[in-house]
This record gives structure tokens, C-alpha cells and sequence, in this order.
């Protein structure tokens, strides 16, 4: 990575709001900000080098710029903090950015042996209350330097036609709302617990400072019983092979009223006509047959396909 360069950081909207408080909420704050207002988008601009050395389609060298342009996007964050004030205000200067004198400056959470807060105690801490985040346009353009991946090649060009770009705006929306979604689950509420409370004995000027102090080992949750496990197996497998089996019932019995369907259909054509359906069938089965000597199967064309394509595509499709 090189040439990593950030333009129009003027592009910050007016709904920037930085430790805001919120009606109703005491301790709680509101952090919002939007990137890319106005006629001229938040860019980000790099130069990515990937290079391999193998044989064959491992002898890789591929040099390209990444522009990135993103217009209009809003990231919200809510913050419920429970401050002690004089352990804030007689923090000393020298001690200000370490993070964990500034955590130890918050309530500690009441944590249980599984580093869980006890019960629904939302005092103490860090609390993400809610977690938000919208982009209205993404612009990905990347433009090859010297690159030996024909896919990035076609890449480059797609991500420039219309549908590439609802495409990437499409993917970095759905990417943004999964980092958010992360950001407020449980899993970064018990690691933020975590931290808060073990950071009253790392800082140096807490009342609780241990120079040998060592994180906790917490418990880890138990498993549910084997034999609650054995029956969820037994009953998930028996459902699916009554599915099967009921399916297998279905596709019979419509494959047998669709045969005697075409066999009245038959019945009702004329000798003409029944030779006519013969031929077309025969020069069908003929067309079929040539293509499958010309054409290899997508797997095995690895001379003409990359093996990205050989290997996305089919997991694409079962994935849909």
C-alpha cells in the first residue's frame, strides 16, 4: 500500500455532533457525523500492489490505483458513559492519553464470572445504545498500473458502467449495516465490560493500581447437555428425511399425471405431426450432443476461465 492520499475532508455536513447530549438520558451521548455533503464527494485515493511468485495462475503481479469517492455517508453512535468526575478532572496531563487511565475514569461494571454484567445493570461502563449507519453513493474506480489477472481487468471496466456502480453502493451499504450491527451486539458489549473493569488496576495514578496485576480468567459458558443435543440431531434428521420423502412422493405422482397428460396429448396428433415432433426432438438431441463435444464444463475450463470464476460462480448460485 502507497500514495495513500484523503481529499475534501470539507466535506463534514452540518449534522456533526460530537458528545451531544441526549433529552431524557442523563448519562447518555450522541455522536453523529456525515461524510461527503455537497458537490464534491469524500475521496480516498491508494496504490495496492499484489504480488505472488508460483507457477501458473500463482505468478501473480498485479499494480493498481483505488479511488474511492463516498457521498453522503451518516454514521450515528449513541454512548451511555457513567463518568467519575474527580477521577477525570484529577487525571494528571501526562497520563491524559493513556486509554487505560481514561477508562478507569468510568464506573466499573458489576461483572459475574463469565465477565457478564450482572442482571440488566445498565450503570457502570460504556453502553452502545444504538448504533447506526446510511450511504447514499459509493464510487469504486481502480485503474491497473501493470496488472496480470485478466479479472481485474474486467472488473475495472464493469465497476464503471451503471450497474456496476448500484452494485458497489448496494455491497457497501449492506457492509456498513453489518459493521454496525457487530458494534451493538453482546460479544463488543461484554469485551468493552471487559476492558473498563480491568483498567482501575493497569492505570498507574488508580486508587486500584497493581503493578502485577494479570486479566481474570473468566468461566466459559457450558455447552447444553449431549443428550438434549443428541435429541435436537435426531429430530432436525428425521423432519428432513419426511421432508425428503414426501417430496419424492410429490415429484412421482406429477411425473406420472404429466406422462399420461402428453401421452391423451399425443393421442389427439395426427401421423404428420407426430413425425414433425419426431424430428424437431431428433435435431434438438443432435445440437445438444455437438455442443457437449465442443464445449468443456465451466470446472474444467481452466485454459480460457480464471479460477476465481470457476470457483465464485457455482457457490454464487448455490448461495442464491
Amino acid at each position: 500500500l502507497s500514495d495513500l492520499r484523503v481529499s475534501n475532508l470539507n466535506t463534514f455536513g452540518s449534522t456533526l455532533k460530537v458528545f451531544q447530549p441526549v433529552d431524557g438520558a442523563t448519562n447518555a451521548l450522541n455522536n453523529t457525523v456525515t461524510f461527503g455533503v455537497g458537490p464534491d464527494p469524500f475521496e480516498i485515493t491508494a496504490t495496492i500492489l499484489i504480488e505472488a511468485n508460483g507457477d501458473g495462475l500463482l505468478d501473480i503481479y498485479n499494480e493498481v490505483t483505488l479511488d474511492l469517492r463516498i457521498r453522503d455517508l451518516n454514521l450515528a453512535l449513541d454512548v451511555l458513559a457513567d463518568i467519575k468526575e474527580n477521577a477525570l478532572f484529577n487525571l494528571p496531563l501526562k497520563h491524559f492519553l493513556d486509554i487505560q487511565c481514561l477508562l478507569s475514569s468510568l464506573d466499573s461494571p458489576i461483572l459475574d464470572t463469565f465477565g457478564v454484567r450482572i442482571g440488566n445493570d445498565d450503570r457502570g461502563g460504556v453502553l452502545l445504545r444504538k448504533v447506526e449507519a446510511s450511504l447514499s453513493e459509493l464510487d469504486v474506480d481502480f485503474q491497473c498500473i501493470s496488472c496480470t489477472s485478466q479479472f481485474l481487468q474486467e472488473m475495472s471496466l464493469h465497476l464503471m458502467t451503471e450497474e456496476g456502480k448500484q452494485n458497489t453502493s448496494s455491497l457497501s451499504e449492506r457492509m456498513f449495516n453489518s459493521i454496525a450491527s457487530i458494534l451493538a451486539s453482546s460479544f463488543v458489549q461484554h469485551e468493552l465490560d471487559k476492558l473498563v473493569y480491568e483498567a482501575q488496576y493497569k492505570c498507574p495514578v488508580s486508587e486500584k493500581y497493581n503493578a502485577t496485576f494479570t486479566s481474570p480468567n473468566y468461566s466459559v459458558f457450558e455447552t447444553s447437555d449431549r443428550s438434549v443435543m443428541t435429541s435436537l440431531v435426531v429430530g432436525v434428521l428425521s423432519s428432513l428425511a419426511v421432508l425428503a420423502v414426501l417430496s419424492l412422493a410429490v415429484w412421482s405422482i406429477a411425473k406420472i399425471l404429466t406422462k399420461r397428460r402428453h401421452i391423451k396429448w399425443l393421442d389427439t396428433l395426427d401421423e404428420h405431426q407426430k413425425l414433425i415432433l419426431t424430428v424437431r426432438q431428433n435435431a434438438e438431441e443432435c445440437r445438444m450432443a455437438r455442443l457437449n463435444e465442443r464445449m468443456k464444463s465451466l470446472a474444467f475450463s481452466k485454459d480460457i476461465i480464471p479460477l476465481f470464476h470457476r470457483v465464485f460462480i457455482p457457490v454464487s448460485l448455490l448461495g442464491n
